[in-house]
């Protein structure tokens, strides 16, 4: 009766152990969703770095001209700066966003390795029980064939005394 104890409690600890493999399922899934998110602020990023060099550029360009032209021009800049501007606070928006983003997922690793550390101790206890279990089984096996064995050799007296 104490192994079958032990075997339930094996097995109970075996069923959390699953339980536990499909919470590591569903944070994986939480963590490639937040990688399609960060491989989105790459791009943002990216986004980012070209309108820096396309307001560089339109600064050279301000610089270079002193003509009524360059005075319409300068209008005209002025223009694409207010854009730019605009794309660069919208890109800003949303690499904080993104910054939230690597939080999660940063957030998410941590819950996945303890998970996994937990799960390792619970198997490693869950192996040991069963290892303890298995030597009082070969112990109780031992003593059945060593009772088997006496009563076979009474047995044999029984039938040579007869």
């Amino acid at each position: 009766s104490k192994e079958v104890e032990r075997n339930k409690r094996t097995m109970e600890q075996l069923e959390e152990q699953k339980s536990l493999a499909g919470v590591n399922q569903q944070i994986i899934g939480d963590n490639n969703d937040l990688l399609c998110e960060l491989a989105k602020s790459e791009e943002t990023v990216d986004k980012l770095q070209q309108t820096c060099y396309e307001l560089d550029m339109s600064k050279e360009v301000q610089r270079s001209k002193t003509t009524m032209e360059q005075l319409e021009e300068e209008k005209n800049l002025v223009e694409i700066n207010k854009r730019i501007v605009e794309e660069n606070n919208d890109l800003l928006l949303r690499l904080a966003k993104s910054e939230e983003t690597i939080d999660k997922l940063q957030k998410t690793c941590y819950e996945l390795d303890t998970s996994r550390d937990e799960a390792q101790h619970k198997t490693e206890a869950a192996l040991n029980e069963l290892e303890l279990a298995n030597i009082n089984l070969s112990k109780e096996v031992e003593r059945y064939k060593t009772t088997m064995e006496q009563l076979e050799e009474q047995n044999n007296l029984v039938e040579v005394n007869q």
